[in-house]
């Protein structure tokens, strides 16, 4: 199975996350956060610092530069990395 680097995916966030989260946590890292909903999801509501990592380059420019909802976005491939 390949990475697919022109597919985005974007939602409106996923709130099950959300529980799993704490309200003391201040810094998260999402790891395939696509578009980054459900890191902005995290930071509206618990107004924590997201860090999205996505092997997508299409969801990397669908995020910005620099990216307005997380504050950092990372985007690698199998070929580069980070």
């Amino acid at each position: 199975m390949g990475l697919n680097a022109t597919t985005v995916y974007a939602n409106a966030g996923n709130p099950t996350v959300l529980k799993l989260l704490g309200a003391g946590d201040r810094r998260v890292l999402d790891v395939g956060c696509g578009a980054g909903d459900t890191g902005n999801l995290i930071r509206q509501t618990l107004g924590a610092t997201v860090t999205g990592f996505t092997c997508s380059e299409g969801e990397q420019s669908a995020m910005g530069s620099p990216p307005p909802v997380l504050g950092r976005g990372l985007a690698g491939s199998r070929a580069g990395g980070v």
